[in-house]
C-alpha cells in the first residue's frame, strides 16, 4: 500500500508501520501482548519485502524500531518488544489485582456455611450445582480474585449467578 502511494521502498514510514503492523500480528497470531525482537525482525521483513525481491537492511529495520521506541509507539523489555497501549493496559491490570490481593479482608466463612447458603440458593432458584460448580463457588467466595473460565456452554454463567447470590446470602445482602 504504501508503495503504491509513492513512499520509498526504504522510508522510515514504511519500515515503521511494516513493524507495527507485524508486531500487531505476531501478538495475534501467539495470544500474547508482545514478540520477541527476532521474530518481530523476521516478520517485518517478510511484509516488507516486496515482489522483486528486494529487502530492506537490517540497520534500516533495527533504526525503524529504535524509532517507534522514541515514539513511545512500542516497549522494550527483558528480550520482549510490546506496542505501548497493550503494555500499560497489562501493567495496570496488574497493579489493580496487586492492590486487592494486598487489600484483601480475611475470608470469615467455612466451607461448610457457603455450602449451607448453597443449598439454600439451589432451591430458591430450582438449580443443582454438580461437586465442581459448587467448588467453584466456594473457592470464588473465599478468594480475593477469582477467574473463571470455560467454554460455551459450561455452566459459566450459571455459577456466576450461584456466587453472587451465595454471597450475598453470606453477607446478609438480599
Amino acid at each position: 500500500i504504501a508503495l503504491k502511494n509513492g513512499l520509498a521502498f526504504d522510508s522510515t514510514q514504511r519500515i515503521k508501520a511494516g513493524l507495527m503492523f507485524s508486531l500487531d500480528q505476531l501478538a495475534l497470531q501467539n495470544g500474547d501482548a508482545y514478540t520477541t525482537t527476532k521474530s518481530l525482525l523476521a516478520e517485518a521483513e517478510k511484509w516488507l519485502t516486496t515482489d522483486s525481491g528486494r529487502e530492506i537492511s537490517a540497520d534500516d529495520l533495527a533504526a525503524g524500531l529504535i524509532s517507534l521506541a522514541r515514539e513511545n509507539k512500542v516497549i522494550g523489555e527483558d528480550g520482549r518488544i510490546y506496542l505501548t497501549r497493550p503494555y500499560n493496559a497489562e501493567v495496570q491490570i496488574a497493579e489493580h489485582l496487586n492492590r486487592l490481593v494486598k487489600n484483601a479482608s480475611e475470608n470469615e466463612f467455612t466451607d461448610e456455611a457457603i455450602q449451607k447458603q448453597i443449598r439454600i440458593v439451589e432451591r430458591q432458584f430450582d438449580i443443582n450445582y454438580d461437586e465442581s460448580q459448587v467448588s467453584a463457588i466456594i473457592d470464588a467466595v473465599k478468594a480475593p480474585i477469582f477467574l473463571l473460565t470455560g467454554g460455551p456452554g459450561t455452566g459459566k454463567t450459571t455459577i456466576i449467578n450461584g456466587i453472587v447470590n451465595t454471597f450475598a446470602r453470606l453477607h446478609e445482602y438480599s
